[in-house]
């Protein structure tokens, strides 16, 4: 009851947030990365893992660079002492690559400086967190520079909630064949078949929704990879928790846990969508 009751306010709440206008959405999916990493660093910590200020001055940084861009405004920049020509969203992912690179270089010579304090762990730890989650929010930040950036937002939360309402209800009821009991006891066969079902009925009802998104096969082939793409980013989310010996990344929100917990799946959905509406509108 409390999780139903959590997702009924939970869901409206994010729709608005996500779907008003391209600068408060900017806002939110930066707060939500901040509150992401924050959780990151308080699990990690429990292990002895340190998460790196540079992340957030990474993430921070390319928050700030992409505003002029969802605005419209001049897109050359002037940062400390050279200058950044971006005039379309994509020159941000290639900073984006220079970005991690940067940080790893650093996290080496930071861990490098400080052995034994800091361990290969957490050296491992900070680049991986570029990856997942801040690639997925990185990516949806990006899309509001697109004028499809509703469609793409709207059908990677569509997607999210799908799978996970689907595959927790279906695998709760009729789960017996568990997948990974190690790692997630109640993630099963029938709750994966059941959550790549629910987000295959979803694209026939988008599609005659809106029909003009995409074509009906090609929306299904979106459906069915967005719920592989969903179930892997919950595993992935599992696998940081377990290694940090928690159930849960926060607990925010009741019968959810933390941001972590209620955006796993969207953090790698979202880029397979954005990847598709870039290629395909």
């Amino acid at each position: 009851m409390q999780r139903t009751l959590s997702a009924l306010v939970f869901a409206p709440v994010t729709l608005f947030l996500l779907l008003f206008h391209p600068l408060v959405a900017h806002v939110t999916l930066t707060v939500l990365a901040l509150l992401t990493l924050r959780e990151l660093k308080t699990i990690f910590a429990r292990q002895g893992v340190f998460i790196s200020p540079l992340a957030y001055l990474a993430y921070g940084l390319l928050s700030l660079l992409n505003i002029p861009i969802i605005t419209g405004a001049e897109q050359s920049k002037s940062l400390f002492f050279f200058s950044l020509s971006l005039t379309k969203p994509l020159d941000l992912v290639l900073f984006y690559w220079a970005l991690l690179v940067l940080q790893m270089i650093l996290s080496m010579g930071y861990a490098a400086w400080l052995y034994p304090q800091v361990s290969l762990a957490t050296l491992g730890t900070n680049s991986f967190i570029m990856l997942y989650p801040m690639a997925g929010l990185f990516c949806a930040q990006l899309s509001l520079s697109y004028p499809w950036w509703r469609d793409a937002m709207l059908l990677a939360l569509v997607l999210t909630w799908t799978y996970d309402s689907v595959a927790f209800a279906g695998g709760s009821r009729w789960g017996r064949h568990f997948i990974l009991p190690q790692l997630s006891p109640r993630k099963s066969r029938e709750g994966v078949i059941l959550g790549l079902l629910g987000v295959v009925s979803v694209a026939f009802l988008y599609y005659f929704i809106n029909p003009s998104l995409f074509s009906l096969p090609w929306l299904l082939l979106i459906a069915l990879v967005g719920g592989i793409m969903a179930q892997v980013g919950d595993v992935v989310a599992s696998l940081m928790k377990r290694y940090c010996q928690v159930k849960d990344s926060g607990t925010f929100l009741p019968g959810h846990g933390g941001f972590l917990d209620r955006f796993d799946a969207f953090y790698m959905v979202i880029i397979w969508v954005f990847v598709v509406f870039l290629i395909g509108v």
